[in-house]
């Protein structure tokens, strides 16, 4: 008699196992014996979506070392505007930047909105942030990498993923990756382009 089938993620040990997580991966409601499922509703419609990014380190004041920062914004214009086009997520989910540095994934952010400051900056300098998603990679390093001698993006992968919140695995990229690219040569105001994947999930439940 179910009338609908839904994928979750779900917290290790979880303190509630009777309902299901916000993190919803798929979704779907059944006709007859069939439900096809994807993550429209859950997430939202990821048709159209595109992402820029120029290199720069705003936080310090070294106007020489712009290649170890990316900011998730176009500079072009009259003022900055926001490089990236995304839905606005449901609850569970947030966006998050990453630069792929020697097979490391790491961390430019998590952010809900593209036009706004991301949830935090452990590896900036101190000055003021632009007000986009982004990192300047100069201090506090994760294991296995140096800032800022590690931290040339020219060349990296970019990734934009879509991570549960809250996150049970912070050190990698969840499995929805909906926007990919690789950082070209040039520093600010040369813009970076970033791909649509097409990698939305999709399924089928036979009962």
């Amino acid at each position: 008699e179910a009338t609908e089938f839904i994928l979750s993620v779900e917290p290790p040990n979880d303190p509630n196992p009777s309902i299901p997580s916000n993190s919803r991966l798929l979704s779907g409601k059944f006709t007859g014996n069939v439900a096809t499922i994807n993550s429209d509703e859950v997430i939202g419609d990821l048709t159209g979506i595109s992402g820029k990014f120029v290199l720069k380190t705003p936080t310090d004041t070294n106007d020489t070392n712009d290649e170890f920062g990316i900011w998730f914004e176009d500079p072009t214009g009259i003022q900055s505007v926001a490089g990236l086009n995304f839905p606005e997520l449901g609850s569970g989910w947030k966006y998050e930047g990453w630069v792929i540095f020697n097979d490391i994934p790491v961390t430019t952010g998590t952010f809900s909105t593209v036009s706004g400051f991301d949830d935090a900056s452990p590896y900036s300098g101190n000055s003021v942030t632009p007000n986009f998603p982004g990192e300047d990679f100069l201090n506090s390093a994760p294991q296995g990498l140096t800032f800022p001698q590690d931290a040339d993006i020219r060349g990296r992968s970019v990734v934009i993923s879509i991570e549960p919140s809250p996150d049970y695995d912070q050190a990698t990229p969840f499995i929805l990756k909906p926007l990919k690219g690789t950082a070209g040569q040039n520093t600010t105001p040369t813009l970076n382009t970033l791909t649509a994947t097409n990698t939305a999930p999709l399924g089928r439940v036979i009962r």
